[in-house]
């Protein structure tokens, strides 16, 4: 340690070392496949927020004051049974509108929501929230949805806003003293609070950095490389594990429960189980051929399967349910325990310092 005041031109400073990159020829060569196959898509769906937090003291007083019979109620969850309890600890939050006719925008936004992550892969890299690894194969159809949840998406919205005067002077009514108009923005000014964004981005150490120091820039390459490589085993991993699930949940319905009594089938057992086998080629970063062969496998025993006759006709489920055991074990025994890593976050610690985010511009329809 230098001594206090010692001048910084007089401290003897150690060289900083350049890290060296360590060359795995294997994992090199995966991580630049990823690097060369994937994008990573930065999408941002925005919406305005509809409840307001109110002074927990004026709630309790108004709920007191509207209604004595229930001020044994509130006392209990204010004081938690403690009479010393702060009742600003107590946190409330009201609506400040119905938020019945918002039902369908939230619908939507839940599917488009549950179809993206199906097309997305698995990734361990702390890519944050809003961020999504695809590989390039998928790009062109995932935009192409982005565009058309961003167009139903406008329809529903402006159904809304036909309804949103009416639902204010509703609201006058149903907050009483909370009400406050300056909660309710002109409709205009509303409107531009749900946003869709998205950009495509890629992994690259910056150019720039090879202009200044050569062997810092071939050292964070090779640390890219090796961190997509662990990201493409990891996300072999999860995709085993997903399958796996999917295929012991969907056989499980097929069965009987601990009293002999034949379980409940949900078709969407079987939609799931479809529609991961058709979007795995959007996923997969590894040739996975033991995967492959057990999701080619499931897919010759559910081809022309009704949903509807598994539900009444317990002869199919039986001979679906003897077919599926050999997938069902042997999709076990393809997941392994695996150490799980932590990696730095390109958009952070890599992405902003020493890893390029590029821009990627989507292919267009010819």
């Amino acid at each position: 340690m230098p001594e206090a005041g010692l001048p910084l031109d007089e401290i003897d400073m150690p060289t900083p070392a350049v890290p060296t990159a360590v060359v795995n020829v294997k994992a090199t060569e995966l991580g630049e496949k990823v690097a060369r196959e994937t994008v990573v898509l930065e999408l941002h769906i925005g919406s305005p927020g509809f409840s307001k937090p109110i002074n927990p003291e004026a709630f309790v007083k108004g709920a007191r004051d509207a209604n004595p019979d229930v001020q044994e109620i509130v006392d209990q969850i204010v004081t938690d049974t403690r009479p010393d309890a702060d009742p600003k600890l107590l946190h409330v939050s009201q609506d400040i509108l119905d938020r019945t006719e918002l039902k369908e925008i939230n619908k939507l936004h839940a599917r488009f929501n549950e179809w993206l992550r199906l097309r997305c892969i698995p990734c361990p890299i702390g890519l944050g929230r809003g961020f999504f690894l695809l590989r390039l194969n998928a790009v062109e159809e995932v935009n192409n949805a982005i565009e058309t949840f961003k167009a139903q998406r406008a329809v529903l919205i402006d159904r809304f806003g036909e309804k949103y005067a009416q639902l204010k002077q509703d609201a006058l009514e149903q907050r009483g003293q909370f009400y406050n108009e300056a909660d309710y923005p002109e409709w205009s000014e509303l409107r531009k609070r749900w946003k869709v964004e998205s950009n495509y981005l890629s992994f690259n150490v910056p150019a720039a950095l090879e202009r200044v120091n050569r062997e810092l820039f071939e050292a964070e390459s090779q640390k890219v490389k090796l961190q997509l490589a662990d990201a493409a085993e990891e996300a072999r991993t999860a995709l085993r594990e997903s399958f796996a699930g999917l295929v012991t949940h969907f056989s499980d319905q097929l069965g009987v429960d601990d009293e002999g009594k034949r379980k409940k089938f949900h078709p969407a057992s079987l939609e799931r189980l479809k529609a991961f086998i058709d979007a795995f080629d959007m996923k997969s970063l590894t040739e996975d051929n033991e995967l492959r062969g057990l999701l080619d496998q499931a897919k010759d025993i559910i081809s022309g399967v009704d949903p509807a006759e598994l539900r009444k006709d317990y002869t199919v489920r039986e001979t679906l349910q003897v077919a599926f055991d050999n997938v069902n074990t042997k999709a076990s025994e393809l997941v392994v325990a695996r150490e799980r890593k932590f990696f730095l976050r390109p958009t952070e610690q890599l992405g902003r310092d020493l890893v390029d985010v590029e821009p990627v511009i989507p292919p267009t329809e010819a």
